[in-house]
């Protein structure tokens, strides 16, 4: 029933014949048995691209131009992952001192 309604669509561009066929799947097959196929997920998708009048060449551009989005790092967090290591790098002994000023015993003897 998925196959008849994508061929209506995909092949004889009857957008009409390809919901009605995308709605009878759903009806009879509302949740997929197996979470793997997402048969469901994919007619609910191809609804939807439908009711919006857009193709699966507008969603396969807009899942390219998000999957760049996603793989580039952003900066923050590489600032932040910097900025750990440079603290790290910095910290520096302290020296303890007398209430006079003056360094202890234990910093004088190093």
């Amino acid at each position: 029933m998925f196959m008849v309604a994508f061929i209506y669509d995909e092949m004889l561009k009857n957008k009409d014949k390809a919901k009605e066929n995308y709605k009878k799947f759903l009806d009879k097959y509302p949740k997929d048995e197996d979470p793997n196929e997402k048969m469901s997920e994919s007619a609910r998708m191809m609804l939807q691209m439908l009711d919006e009048n857009r193709s699966i060449e507008d969603i396969i551009k807009n899942t390219s131009k998000d999957s760049v989005k996603t793989e580039t790092p952003k900066k923050d967090d590489v600032k932040k992952e910097d900025v750990k290591k440079d603290e790290v790098k910095k910290e520096v002994p302290k020296t303890e001192t007398k209430p006079d000023g003056n360094p202890t015993d234990n910093d004088t003897k190093k």
